[in-house]
């Protein structure tokens, strides 16, 4: 089994492409980096250590999902599309600069591999304090 990220074309995308017993698929996991910034031969942004641990993330989710298909004896091309979609990041809406002055974000790492993310409005921090993690 082999699973590489890389750019489709020099385009800013990341892709997946996954093989497995003759099995080929290939599609977005949602990052996109600028053309140079990704290492190839590493498999890492570079200079960028959050967007490198997203992606050895997703990397480690796909081989975990495709383990688990494997095991169960469902391996097909549809099963490894159905884990892309699941895996990937889902793009989201930007966010006003107002609100980003109105909140901080926390993330821990949770001995499981989830991301926890706290969210602290003004009044909240104002009424707790500075919030360690």
């Amino acid at each position: 089994m082999q699973v590489t990220i890389r750019q489709k074309g020099g385009v800013e995308y990341l892709y997946a492409d996954i093989s497995l017993s003759g099995i080929r698929v290939r599609g977005t996991i949602g990052i996109s980096v600028p053309k140079k910034s990704w290492d190839v031969k590493n498999q890492r942004v570079k200079k960028d250590d959050e967007t490198t641990f997203l992606v050895s993330t997703i990397k480690n989710k796909i081989f975990e999902n495709i383990q688990t298909l494997q095991r169960e004896g469902r391996v097909g091309k549809s099963e490894i599309r159905n884990i892309l979609e699941k895996v990937k990041v889902e793009p989201v809406e930007p966010v006003d600069d107002e609100v980003l002055k109105e909140m901080e974000l926390y993330f821990k790492l949770l001995p499981n591999g989830k991301l926890l993310m706290f969210n602290y409005g003004q009044n909240i921090r104002d009424e707790l304090g500075r919030v360690q993690l």
